[in-house]
């Protein structure tokens, strides 16, 4: 939802805080913004890495605290009146973002015992998808009636609430494995 939210509303967005400042649209701009994204998504593997080794491998915790620090990116970035603002504010929601999606990933193998894998990863891969439909359809209409900072306020404050749901289970899978035997 959040993710959505940004890529389809950051170049109005920014187009919009361009034309208040009295400047015309520049797409080298937007051009540099765009491939910051690639860079900075590349960065965050990268540091990952670190995190992860700091934090002993928890996957949860990364998710976590990736997925809260992401939603409060989008939160400050939807309030941004500048450009540099703008641009280090949306770079910084993806180096966020991005920075948890290994551990997603991870995290889907790992809680998923092998039989089901690849049906578990069809149904991530379909509720994905369906999110995505459904949150441009909404956030499309929210937008349009109270604007993109309304729109990304409003996912910025549910990625940040619902971080929580990837805290570390109580149970493990291997507890699971052995209750179930």
């Amino acid at each position: 939802m959040a993710l959505i939210s940004l890529e389809n509303f950051w170049q109005p967005f920014l187009a919009a805080l361009l034309e208040s400042k009295g400047e015309g649209a520049n797409t080298h701009l937007f051009g540099g913004i765009a491939a910051g994204y690639f860079a900075v998504a590349a960065l965050s593997s990268l540091a990952a890495v670190s995190i992860l080794r700091f934090l002993k491998g928890a996957h949860h915790r990364l998710l976590m605290v990736s997925r809260a620090l992401s939603g409060a990116m989008l939160i400050i970035l939807s309030q941004t009146a500048s450009i540099i603002t703008f641009a280090t504010y949306y770079l910084l929601f993806f180096f966020w973002f991005t920075i948890g999606s290994s551990s997603e990933k991870v995290l889907l193998n790992t809680s998923t015992v092998s039989q089901h894998r690849s049906t578990m990863i069809s149904i991530h891969s379909f509720v994905v998808t369906g999110g995505a439909v459904l949150s441009s359809l909404l956030l499309g209409h929210v937008a349009e009636h109270w604007g993109i900072s309304t729109a990304w306020i409003l996912c910025g404050v549910t990625l940040t609430a619902t971080s929580t749901l990837f805290r570390e289970p109580r149970t493990t899978t291997n507890e699971i494995k052995t209750v179930a035997e």
